[in-house]
């Protein structure tokens, strides 16, 4: 009879459940990591061409500015392969950017907030 074995995927990692909690690497296998040797398409364009954005007066806290930074890079990777292709960008690319800016760092609604705080007084 062929016997199972619970097996621990951890990123590149892969080796037996009991290797992996008395922490021994005996049977630890890893899967190769290609780099990317490329410069991406951003990095293509001059500086001086890339899309910027003007939000420099904004104080962000730590989580929306990762938030920020993550689709400002997301739109110039976009904008980058349009300028790479000889297209023109959009003309919605940045009130898309902006639409989802205000999505993603969108208070919590102020009635939520009171409904909440009055049902617990209740």
């Amino acid at each position: 009879a062929c016997q199972g074995r619970l097996v621990v995927v951890d990123g590149p990692l892969r080796q037996p459940l009991a290797d992996y909690i008395s922490e021994t690497e005996v049977n630890a296998e890893y899967e190769a990591i290609v780099a990317e040797t490329g410069p991406s398409s951003v990095h293509v364009i001059p500086r001086e061409k890339r899309i910027s954005f003007d939000d420099k007066h904004e104080a962000y806290s730590r989580l929306d500015a990762m938030k920020v930074a993550k689709e400002q890079a997301l739109v110039r990777m976009r904008a980058a392969e349009y300028v790479q292709a000889g297209k023109a960008l959009p003309d919605d690319i940045m009130a898309n950017y902006t639409k989802t800016i205000q999505q993603k760092l969108a208070p919590v609604a102020l009635n939520r907030i009171r409904g909440s705080a009055s049902s617990l007084h209740r």
